[in-house]
Parts: structure tokens; sequence; C-alpha cells
């Protein structure tokens, strides 16, 4: 059984993240950084499995799920970077090989670092819920110690990215709590949602994420690099809700259900994907990648969108073939 709406809301989170990586206006990124990296461990939350049982168990199942993916998708991006770097110097990527593989050993490694600190704040919210499973708890010690981590440990590299698992437990034990308070009480979500005011509200909510974000203040979840650190918690949640109440809207489509059901490959090599079509346009078309925004920047981008989506059906196919236990 597929849920509609988390799919949706999936589906415009990974666009979101598409177009967080290229050429857009200053206040747009920092709003799309603001609430794009929450909302998928919000997502992830709320499909959490095995949380009441044993951490042998859980824990195997998560290295499984997103640590050997880490390692699967990081040995794909070493070989794009040798291969790049030897047979297409186009694009806006210096390569120093060391540094790379510090960070793959590191577990962070480009956009790979989500899997990492997936994995660490999974296991954070197994733990919490061994001393409580009350929301009354939850919510304010996990919101504690996010706010507390992204503060003090804000900027700083960290182990496998256990420190950025330390913020992101707060948005994991968020969808969890949803997604149990739904499974009780389906019919008030359900008429939360069917409100007319509720793409009203969602717009709102968009409107004042935007607004509320300080655009020389970047707030970037995977550098845990915070312009203030006590203002993105509810920065990001407004994005988030925003997203939630207004992805409904959404026509729920092949194209949509695919998308949310691959996500976790589309995340992983879209760069890839990026940097080989930039290479082309830049061989056979003579198009350098524009630094600044126009309209021809908008142009190429949804090229590059549109692409990545594209390539992630083969690469899929044959991810599938090779490691059909591991990457579904």
């Amino acid at each position: 059984m597929r849920y509609e709406l988390p799919d949706k809301i999936k589906f415009a989170a990974i666009l979101f993240v598409l177009a967080g990586h290229l050429t857009f206006p200053a206040p747009m990124a920092h709003w799309i950084y603001s609430f794009h990296m929450p909302l998928f461990f919000i997502i992830s939350g709320a499909f959490a499995k095995g949380l009441g049982g044993k951490l042998r168990d859980f824990a195997g199942r998560q290295f499984r799920r997103l640590i050997l993916p880490y390692f699967i998708f990081g040995t794909l991006l070493l070989a794009h970077y040798c291969v790049y770097a030897q047979f297409a110097r186009y694009g806006r990527m210096e390569i120093d090989f060391p540094q790379i593989l510090e960070s793959f050993a590191l577990g962070n490694l480009s956009v790979l670092w989500f899997l990492s600190a997936l994995f660490f704040a999974s296991i954070f919210c197994f733990l919490s819920e061994k001393i409580s499973r009350s929301p009354k708890f939850l919510l304010p010690f996990t919101f504690a110690v996010a706010a507390c981590a992204a503060w003090l440990l804000r900027g700083r590299e960290g182990f496998w990215c256990a420190n950025i698992a330390l913020v992101a437990l707060f948005y994991f034990q968020l969808g969890n709590l949803l997604m149990r308070t739904y499974e009780q009480r389906p019919g008030a979500f359900g008429a939360a949602a069917d409100s007319p005011l509720a793409p009203a509200a969602g717009l709102a909510l968009c409107a004042a994420a935007f607004f509320s974000c300080p655009y020389n203040m970047p707030y970037e979840m995977a550098t845990m690099r915070f312009g203030n650190p006590l203002l993105y918690i509810p920065i990001s949640l407004a994005g988030c809700g925003g997203i939630a109440l207004t992805a409904k809207y959404i026509p729920y489509c092949g194209p949509v259900r695919w998308v949310a059901a691959n996500t976790l490959t589309i995340f992983c090599t879209h760069l890839i994907v990026y940097s080989w079509c930039r290479g082309a346009l830049k061989i056979f078309l003579s198009v350098g990648y524009p630094e600044t925004f126009t309209a021809q920047t908008l142009g190429i981008n949804l090229f590059l969108m549109a692409a990545a989506l594209l390539a992630a059906v083969p690469i899929k196919f044959c991810l599938n073939k090779i490691f059909p236990a591991i990457v579904r």
C-alpha cells in the first residue's frame, strides 16, 4: 500500500533537491535549503519500521537500507570523479582526490551525507523511544537536542554525520509521531487536509518561511552552517508544513509515483548527471553553465533537472540487477 500524500511530498522534495544544486536567485536558494532536507527526514521518520523491537535487529536493517547504499553510490561517485577528471574538463568541479577519499571514509561524501545522518538519526530515535514513547516527552526532548546541537556543533565536521543526526533527530521523531497519530486518528488528518483553507494555509506557511529566512544567513544542514541556528527549526517547520499542505494538489499519476519510489537513486546520482550534461552542452553546443541567473539559466536548469529524473530510470534498472536486495 502506498500513501498518496507522502508520495506527493517526496516528489516535491526531490524537485527542490534538484533545484537546490543549480543556480537560482539567492533568496530562493536559501529558502529551499532551509527546509528541503528536514522534509526528507520527516518522511523517513513517518515510515520507519521496527522502532519497538531490538536494537540489533533495527540497526542491522538500517545498515542494509542506508549504509550499504552509501558505499554503492559512493563507489559510483568515486568512479565518476576519476573519469570526469580525465576526459571532461568542463563544468565547475575542482577535483581533490585525497579530500574526496577522506570524505568517503568519514561518511560525508557529497550528497551521500544524508544516508549517514539518517542512519544515526534513526538509531538515536530508537534509543530515545526506549526512554519514553510519550509525545509529551519526545518532542520537547528531541527539540532541545536539535537546538543545542545546531548551536554548539554548527560548522564542525562530524564522524559519519552523527552531529547532523542530532539535529535531524527532531524531524525524524516528528515524522514518526505524526504517522503514529494518523494511524490512531486518521479522520482528523483527513479533515484538515480536505479543508478549503489548506492550500491558502500552505502558501502562507511557505511565504512565512521565505520572508523569515535572512538572505545573508544560509541554513544548510549538510555542513551545519546555520546563520542563526535558533531560527532554523521554526523556519524549516514552516517550509515543511507549507509544502505538505500544497502537495495535496499535485496530480497523483504514474511519474509522480515512480519518482517518489525512487528518490534514493535520483538523490544519489543527480550530481553525476549534472556534471556530464554540462560537459555535453559545452562540447557539442558551446554552451557554458551560467554563473548568474538569467532566462537561459532557467532553461538549462530545467533541462538538467529533467535529465536527472530520466537518467534515474536506466541507473535504477542496472542497480536492481546488480544489488536486488539492497537498492530497491
